[in-house]
């Protein structure tokens, strides 16, 4: 019987484990925006898209959303990313000191929980149209 090294060792997948994920990701990036008007895109977000500066992730000639403040920031990140499977090659373990679980980061520097990563392709896939079934859901439940 092997003992443990490290609580590290407990981990299901290891460093450069290469897994899968569903991530959020922009349609665009948007404009570079002046340091003097930061203040658009986190306080008045729709001023921010009115004046351009959101115009790649909004390439619609649609009329933006009339809604207020949360309510449109909410609307406008869904309208203006897109949902992505990409691989998630593991760069570091560690385990969080509040729940326990097992974190990993990928070689982008982005921290997910065990439980968000797939083991192949084909599993990310059916997560990714569970979530856009949800979303129709939600939308069919707007429409009745």
């Amino acid at each position: 019987m092997s003992r443990c090294k490290s609580v590290l060792d407990l981990a299901k997948h290891r460093k450069d484990d290469e897994l899968w994920w569903v991530v959020l990701r922009p349609k665009a990036e948007p404009k570079a925006i002046d340091e003097s008007e930061i203040w658009m895109r986190d306080c008045h977000p729709k001023v921010y898209f009115d004046r351009g500066y959101g115009e790649r992730a909004w390439p619609s000639h649609q009329k933006l959303p009339m809604l207020g403040g949360q309510d449109f920031t909410t609307i406008m990140s869904l309208l203006t990313h897109q949902l992505v499977i990409e691989s998630f090659k593991i760069k570091e373990v560690a385990r969080s000191g509040h729940t326990g679980e097992f974190l990993y980061l990928n070689q982008l520097d982005e921290w997910a929980p065990e439980d968000m990563l797939c083991k192949n392709r084909a599993n990310s896939v059916k997560e990714r149209d569970r979530i856009l079934g949800m979303i129709n859901k939600w939308h069919a439940a707007q429409t009745t």
